[in-house]
């Protein structure tokens, strides 16, 4: 009768074993798909997300000096900065919209190319490490950061507002009020 016992309690760790020798490796590859799927969706609404500002900024720019519109977005949790890059290469100057995401692999800054020159009323600074083309000298680059004292994350309003600026105008991305 002892060795029933011992024979049931055997059976029933084998049992156990097994179950979590198969299911341990499937709740993992879950755990990631689900990780990977979701990276990939705030991935997709940043891309929206940048290619709707350059466009609306677009669209402001062509419609003249002192246009202005009211722009909302939902913002993905992974975003962590936006800030506009202007490259001054020999005198020809080049326009980005930079949103700075976080993921598990560490900080990504996904890059949207402007036709229409992009400002923001916050001081810009040269940061000849945003881009592998900056070159001190030669080649400077500008980084013009949005107002980044809140959080960034979750549904924001941004004004898009044509403004004189250098002999011409451009398009100055802002907070909305209330933001």
């Amino acid at each position: 009768m002892h060795g029933t016992k011992s024979q049931t309690a055997m059976e029933f760790t084998l049992l156990i074993a097994a179950l979590l020798f198969i299911f341990l490796p499937v709740f993992y590859f879950l755990g990631d798909y689900s990780l990977k799927s979701s990276s990939d969706i705030a991935g997709s609404e940043v891309n929206k997300i940048g290619q709707k500002l350059v466009d609306e900024s677009r669209e402001m720019y062509y419609m003249g000096l002192f246009s202005k519109e009211i722009v909302s977005l939902n913002i993905p949790e992974s975003v962590i900065d936006m800030s506009t890059i202007i490259i001054n290469n020999s005198g020809k100057l080049e326009y980005y919209l930079v949103i700075s995401t976080s993921s598990a692999s560490g900080r990504m800054n996904v890059t949207f190319s402007s036709e229409v020159p992009l400002v923001t009323y916050k001081p810009c600074y040269i940061d000849n490490q945003i881009s592998s083309s900056c070159n001190p000298g030669v080649v400077d680059c500008y980084r013009c950061p949005f107002d980044n004292s809140n959080k960034f994350y979750g549904l924001k309003s941004f004004k898009l507002e044509t403004v004189s600026w250098k002999n011409s105008y451009a398009v100055n991305i802002t907070q909305a009020e209330g933001w």
